[in-house]
This record gives C-alpha cells, sequence and structure tokens, in this order.
C-alpha cells in the first residue's frame, strides 16, 4: 500500500505526488497543481515506469556533483586544476578579485601572545624605509632649498624674520609629505594599517598618559640646561630666529612657528620613529630593548650633542606611552606639548633649543 500524506484541500494523496509530476493526476475535489486538468470525480493515483525514472533523475539530481578525476597521468593536474577554480569561486585563490567579480579576502592579522601583531616585514624593509627618509630629509634641507630659493632669486640670509618662518614652516610640511609617502608606498603592500600598525584611536585612557608624561618636563629641562656646562655651546640658528621672531609678536610668524613645532614636526617624527622604527624592531628583539635603540637614533638624528641627552628622555618616554597605549596619538600630543613648552621657554629666554 503507498503511503499517504496530506494533500491540497485537505485531501489525502500519496507521498509519490510531491516527488513527481505523473505520480498523480488531480480532480475537481482537488485543485489543479503542476499545470494539470481536472478530470474526474475520484483522485487516481498512477504509477509507472516514467514515474520511477522521474524519481531516480530527482535523486540522483539532488546529490552533489563530484569532479571528474581522471586515472590517467593527468590526474595531478586534474585535480590541481579543480582547487584552483574551487578557491577562486570562494575569492580566496592565487585569482581572487578577478574571477565573478570575487574581490580578495582583507589579511588576517597575526598577533603574539601579548595580542600584539606580528610584524611581516625584515631587516631589509626597515633599513630601505630609514635610508629613504633620511636621504629626503637631508636632500630637501641641502639641495632642494637652495635650489628652490636660487630659482626664485631670494636671498636667504637677507629674508626678513616672518620669511624665515614661513621657510621653516614650508620645509617641515614638505618632510611631513615626504615621510607619509616614503611609508605608504614602501610598506602599502603589507596592508600594515588593516593588519594593526600605525593605530590611531581617540578614545581610551590615554590623556591621563599624556598629562603623567608632562610631569617629566621640568627633570628633562634640568638636563637640558646642565648641558650646556657638559658640552661645548653650539650656534642653534634655528632656536635664535625663533626666539627673535616670538619677541616680536606677528601673529604670521607665531603661528608659523606654532604649526611647525605643535602640528608637523610631531606627526612625521612619531610616525617614523615609533609608528615604524620601534614597531619595526620587536621582530628582532624584545620590546624596551627596540624602545631604547629607537630612542637613541631619535635623538642622533636631531644632530646636536648638546640636545643628545634630553632627547634621549623624551624619546623613552615617548616610546613607553606608545608601548603602553598601543597607540600613536598620545606620542603625538605629548610631543607636541613639549615642543610648545619649549617655545615659551624661549619667549622667556631661558632656553637652550
Amino acid at each position: 500500500m503507498l503511503n499517504q500524506t496530506q494533500g491540497l484541500g485537505g485531501q489525502r494523496v500519496p507521498c509519490w505526488h510531491w516527488l513527481s509530476r505523473t505520480s498523480a493526476v488531480p480532480t475537481a475535489a482537488a485543485p489543479a497543481r503542476h499545470g494539470f486538468p481536472p478530470t474526474s470525480t475520484s483522485y487516481c493515483v498512477h504509477v509507472s515506469k516514467v514515474s520511477i525514472s522521474s524519481i531516480r533523475t530527482w535523486a540522483a539530481l539532488g546529490r552533489p556533483r563530484r569532479p571528474v578525476v581522471s586515472t590517467s597521468s593527468a590526474s595531478g593536474a586534474s585535480n590541481e586544476g579543480w582547487n584552483e577554480r574551487k578557491e577562486d569561486f570562494r575569492g580566496q585563490g592565487p585569482h581572487a578579485g578577478q574571477a565573478g567579480g570575487q574581490q580578495a579576502a582583507p589579511p588576517t592579522p597575526v598577533q603574539d601572545e601579548n595580542g600584539d601583531p606580528i610584524v611581516p616585514w625584515g631587516g631589509a624593509k626597515i633599513f630601505q624605509v630609514m635610508a629613504l627618509w633620511l636621504l629626503a630629509y637631508v636632500i630637501i634641507g641641502q639641495v632642494v632649498l637652495p635650489i628652490a630659493l636660487t630659482l626664485l632669486g631670494i636671498d636667504r640670509d637677507a629674508m626678513s624674520i616672518r620669511g624665515h618662518a614661513l621657510l621653516h614652516l614650508s620645509l617641515d610640511v614638505s618632510q611631513l609629505g615626504v615621510t607619509l609617502l616614503i611609508l605608504w608606498q614602501t610598506l602599502k603592500s603589507y596592508k600594515p594599517r588593516m593588519l594593526g600598525f600605525f593605530p590611531v584611536r581617540w578614545k581610551g585612557w590615554w590623556p591621563l598618559a599624556v598629562l603623567l608624561g608632562c610631569a617629566v618636563f621640568p627633570a628633562v629641562d634640568f638636563v637640558a640646561h646642565q648641558s650646556i656646562s657638559w658640552l661645548p655651546v653650539e650656534a642653534d640658528g634655528w632656536g635664535g630666529q625663533m626666539e627673535a621672531s616670538l619677541s616680536m609678536g606677528d601673529w604670521i610668524t607665531n603661528a608659523a612657528y606654532f604649526s611647525v613645532v605643535s602640528i608637523c614636526a610631531p606627526i612625521w617624527e612619531e610616525a617614523i620613529f615609533r609608528g615604524f622604527l620601534l614597531t619595526s624592531m620587536t621582530r628582532y628583539m624584545p620590546t624596551y630593548l627596540a624602545a631604547g635603540a629607537s630612542s637613541l637614533l631619535f635623538a642622533m638624528c636631531h644632530f646636536r650633542h648638546q640636545t643628545f641627552l634630553p632627547l634621549l628622555m623624551l624619546g623613552s618616554v615617548f616610546s613607553a606611552i606608545f608601548i603602553k597605549t598601543r597607540n600613536l596619538l598620545p606620542p603625538i600630543v605629548l610631543h607636541s606639548l613639549w615642543n610648545v613648552y619649549v617655545m615659551f621657554s624661549l619667549i622667556k629666554g631661558n632656553g637652550v633649543y
């Protein structure tokens, strides 16, 4: 006896009706199904060879299709071709983003036991970035600037105080743009921001860390003044020009110098020394050694032996805050506040920078 199940209109119909269009012929007592017209007053069941073959056909179609693997010597190639097409379909293969409009999946960050991302680039990339940055730093100040002033017919020694301020602003804006361009161009293939590098977050407890960092400013200033007696005095045109400019009270000059020391310089210096160099060196040494090494290079790259010790102290503080908060914004803000502190020291006439 055929199994019965509940049909349309409350009728009891054979289970075959749900599997094959030819298994049942609806009548006037039941609604027409699949486009078949009603034929009689009784509900007839007709199971034929066509019904059985249809059931087998639908059952076969319901099974998952498998790739045909040849048993010949080319079977390995067939398998590889199938796997490649399967990966392409999922958007994870070597041709992801090209087949079927799929886009390549974003890189998955690899983290260490502390939850920090592991640096994917090696020592050659670190050397490349730092060499390009140092070369650009020298070329902009020692080659591009003199050539530009010569072409414009400007005598640097005859420039006004406002002119010197605007010149320093243009130099730092250029250095900021070149630094960010070098970092982006050399590291873009790694997608560092997607991996968690160069983190910038506005939320968190980092303002408290910045306030604690400001507490070391008097100690750093004390060491800076002691360096005068420990080391021979150097002529500093930058500090003298800034001090004379700030004492004039010209708002354009003051705004230019303020932009240099509080916006441009902190961003590009922290991006290269803390965001890139410190982070990259953790691939080869413990974090505290990477912080010390990056702080040492930070102090050396200012090219003044009188400011070496205070800048080494500042670099260590900036590095500690960056490591503790895992955020590049706090050292940038603290660096900016230190430079503003130096500006006010120059206005008072007791600064050494």
